[in-house]
């Protein structure tokens, strides 16, 4: 669950639980490592991933935000997430390369879900 900080009177950080978010970041873990988990169509990490999906979509806000860490390795494991699933309720906010918009959104609609994307260069 992430927290929303505002400013409190005095100055200090003040946290709301206002955004109800699960969170998850796809790490790089160099380029012959991150090569082998694509090849193998996201390895395990798309289990992971997908256990992601399952659980959100079994909550009440049902609000994902990933963190993409290369295009390639992205694809793999979100697409190997989602491959053959529906998750209709859940809405993805994935963070990454403005490049891999399109490709990533149409992944993720594909599993019946909503897509927002976040250009990680955004200010």
């Amino acid at each position: 669950m992430a927290s929303a900080i505002q400013q409190g009177r005095d100055g200090s950080p003040q946290f709301q639980d206002a955004l109800p978010l699960a969170v998850t970041r796809i790490n790089s873990h160099g380029v012959l490592p991150d090569r082998l988990m694509i090849v193998a169509g996201g390895g395990m990490e798309r289990f992971g991933m997908r256990d992601m999906f399952r659980m959100v979509s079994a909550e009440l806000n049902r609000k994902l935000v990933i963190f993409g860490a290369n295009p390639a390795l992205d694809k793999a494991i979100v697409g190997g997430a989602l491959s053959d699933q529906q998750f209709p309720r859940v809405w993805v906010f994935f963070v990454g390369e403005p490049a891999q918009e399109q490709e990533m959104q149409a992944i993720v609609e594909a599993a019946g879900s909503k897509y927002s994307f976040i250009s990680k260069y955004q200010e």
